[in-house]
């Protein structure tokens, strides 16, 4: 195990597999005992990834998927999740009878999951969400109802050419060929298309994570954050993105110290720290 390659994650996918092999010959009385259990290595200190965007970077990624070379509805899709928060598997699973124009709202109660007790090209299919409930997403902003009218063209648009062939027209992000998406490929198109940039970093739950800093950064609002993400408490937002938290309200005391105090353009002033006497000094100018 130190002499493997590659990230601690990597070598405990290797050690769980080992075990789970060994586990099942002790079931079986082939052997007495996993040696696999036994087994520790030293974990190489890895530096801490970077999980998210800056409000300024989500902003310049916008612009590059719209210049790049990426199909039209995963660009749609890409853009959706930083302007929903939602899980890349939920957005996947929604459908058109989910938006409720009237209250500007869509309805997020299930998450697409692959089932490998299904027979192969039908493992794809619909579970519940994460935390086993449902939860109401807006769609007042005009940018979000752009993408949802532009995405149902081009759904229309498939099932003319597909015709029969079409399975999943109730899709709202269904694959090229009218099937349930699969996340792999676009994790795969995202690949491709940010490969050199300052985006190389991403992936698509990423969109979620920079949805939710953004947020923290411009409200400072925890509990409407946490609602938002369809987090089951608060303190689950809190673990995650409690350093951004920290950042965003520092920011908020030092918007507030310089609206109320202005920093002095008097060049003359003296930079000195203060000294001892200096209390009794300032006496004689007041």
């Amino acid at each position: 195990m130190n002499k493997m390659t590659g990230s601690n994650g990597s070598k405990k996918k290797y050690l769980t597999t080992i075990q789970a092999i060994l586990t099942y010959g002790v079931q079986c009385g082939i052997i007495d005992h996993s040696p696999a259990h036994d087994i520790s290595w030293k974990k190489r200190n890895e530096p801490k990834k970077k999980r998210y965007m800056t409000p300024d970077q989500a902003q310049r990624f916008i612009e590059h998927i719209r210049n790049s070379k990426m199909d039209d509805d995963e660009k749609r899709y890409f853009e959706f999740l930083l302007l929903t928060g939602l899980r890349p598997s939920e957005a996947l699973a929604l459908k058109w009878s989910d938006i409720n124009y009237d209250n500007a709202t869509i309805l997020v109660e299930h998450t697409l999951i692959y089932d490998s007790s299904l027979p192969n090209g039908q493992r794809l299919t619909l579970g519940t969400t994460k935390t086993g409930e449902s939860k109401l997403i807006s769609i007042k902003n005009e940018t979000i109802l752009r993408i949802l009218r532009d995405q149902q063209l081009h759904v229309k648009s498939l099932r003319q050419k597909l015709g029969t062939q079409f399975k999943h027209p109730e899709m709202i992000f269904p694959s090229g060929m009218g099937n349930y998406r699969d996340i792999g490929a676009l994790r795969t198109a995202l690949k491709r298309c940010t490969f050199g940039t300052e985006f190389e970093f991403l992936t698509p739950h990423m969109m979620r994570h920079t949805f939710a800093t953004v947020g923290l950064i411009e409200s400072g609002d925890l509990s409407a954050v946490s609602k938002e993400l369809g987090h089951s408490d608060v303190s689950t937002t809190l673990g995650f993105y409690a350093e951004v938290l920290l950042e965003s309200k520092e920011s908020l005391i030092n918007s507030v110290a310089d609206r109320i105090c202005p920093k002095s353009d008097n060049t003359d002033m003296k930079k000195e720290s203060p000294t001892e006497n200096s209390a009794d000094d300032s006496k004689d100018s007041l």
